[in-house]
């Protein structure tokens, strides 16, 4: 039987919200960071920077005061291509890849690119850099993407992000994010992140992309492989899908210590499911059956 509409729509309460951050990776571009950001040497005139945005649109970061942008200043020069890595080392995360069967990496960013000949894109490396997988076409882990924004073919046959965004996203990649399948090999220590912006030289010049709020923690609760729509919460939640008739997900990330409580309401009050979260987790990607 159908469920009426008004039945659809959920709205998250936590309380004693709280989590342990030592199982975490991150880098908010301030003096303290376990993710040190590695720009790319040997790409002539690369253009990212960490820093102050200052430009026409990207002027103010996720969390102050810096991001890590394609120049502070300047809009990117047509025909240059910019690349930076960052690694999520499970021994930082304190985990054996055993142990934590998925690991999960989330990230603000913001796009302002000509989108017919400019864009950045997002590459996976599971063997120190020696070979790239596009995350969205990876055929080693079948990763699993959650977003906001659209994903496109840029230019030079890339899948990744291009267009102007006004407001900032979110994105949440997932790695063992599927069920246990045989031709899914164990998660590395170690996973490769490589960020690229590409132009043409026919492109536009535009503020580029902008990155802040780069996350990484081992996780254990499985996660969902399509994506319906994504809506915030508060501003450290987002639920998806809203409306939903089977299931719903819940993607939190919190920074304080102790146990919490979730539970998930309608509208008229009741209460479909409620669980007791332990210390220790930083983040969690909760899929509830109703």
């Amino acid at each position: 039987m159908k469920k009426p509409f008004f039945e659809k729509f959920f709205f998250l309460l936590f309380l004693s919200a709280s989590f342990l951050s030592n199982a975490q990776q991150y880098n908010y571009f301030e003096f303290d960071t376990n993710m040190p950001v590695q720009i790319d040497s040997t790409v002539q005139g690369n253009q990212w920077q960490i820093g102050l945005p200052q430009k026409m649109l990207f002027n103010t970061a996720y969390s102050e005061p810096n991001v890590l942008v394609t120049d502070t200043l300047e809009q990117y020069i047509p025909g240059q291509l910019s690349r930076c890595t960052v690694s999520i080392d499970s021994q930082t995360l304190g985990w054996a890849p055993w142990a934590w069967p998925r690991y999960i990496f989330m990230f603000a960013w913001k796009m302002d690119a000509d989108p017919d000949f400019a864009g950045g894109f997002i590459e996976a490396s599971y063997d120190g850099g020696m070979h790239w997988e596009n995350i969205f076409s990876d055929t080693v882990y079948q990763i699993v993407f959650f977003g906001d924004g659209s994903i496109d073919t840029l230019w030079n046959g890339e899948l990744g992000f291009t267009g102007t965004s006004d407001d900032w996203q979110m994105g949440l990649i997932c790695w063992g994010a599927l069920d246990y399948l045989p031709t899914v090999p164990p998660l590395p220590e170690r996973i490769e992140l490589r960020f690229s912006f590409d132009s043409d030289s026919m492109a536009t010049p535009g503020d580029g992309w902008m990155l802040d709020n780069l996350e990484a923690w081992p996780e254990v609760i499985h996660t969902v492989k399509e994506l319906e729509s994504m809506m915030e919460a508060e501003e450290a939640h987002r639920i998806y899908p809203n409306p939903a008739s089977d299931y719903i997900n819940v993607v939190s990330k919190l920074g304080a210590t102790g146990p919490y409580v979730s539970g998930l309401w309608v509208w008229m009050g009741n209460c479909l499911r409620k669980s007791n979260m332990k210390h220790g987790i930083k983040g969690f990607i909760w899929k509830a059956f109703f």
